[in-house]
């Protein structure tokens, strides 16, 4: 069972990766390209990544292919590789729901978030965005992964 909540999600600096890939999936090789750049940047300065990663979805709808999608991990370094940026993440109120376990059904978190923001009568002001909690680069059992869905809302 899957529970909303609401809280307020704290500005982030990240560093940014923007593209569009085919589906969902291709998130997972998306990951794979980041981390080099990150190796690389951390090897120089161990301090320059945080701990909060995550993935913002553009679309509006689910889509079955072009899907337009940025992966991002706090960063607070200064260097920024070719074909990535550092975005300042406003401070943003969102509705955040909870899944564990492999990413096959995560499409049922972003759903009862969905429900949560309608059955509260608020209004969604942004794109979807996933955080990372527990997830495949650190931990390889998905039974363990931990991802925050979350909807940004209108305060």
């Amino acid at each position: 069972l899957l529970d909303g909540t609401e809280r307020t999600f704290p500005a982030l600096r990240v560093l940014y990766l923007r593209r569009t890939v085919a589906d969902y999936p291709s998130e997972g090789p998306l990951w794979v390209d980041f981390r080099e750049p990150v190796a690389e940047l951390t090897s120089r300065d161990p301090a320059a990544f945080g701990d909060v990663g995550g993935a913002t979805y553009f679309d509006d709808e689910y889509r079955d292919a072009d899907v337009e999608m940025a992966i991002w991990r706090e960063y607070r370094g200064a260097s920024v590789p070719e074909g990535y940026e550092v975005v300042e993440l406003p401070e943003q109120r969102v509705a955040t729901v909870t899944h564990r376990g492999g990413f096959e059904t995560i499409n049922e978190a972003t759903a009862t978030a969905g429900s949560w923001v309608a059955q509260q009568g608020r209004t969604r002001v942004g794109p979807i965005f996933n955080v990372y909690v527990h997830g495949p680069g650190r931990e390889p059992n998905p039974d363990n992964w931990v991802t925050e869905v979350n909807v940004p809302i209108a305060a």
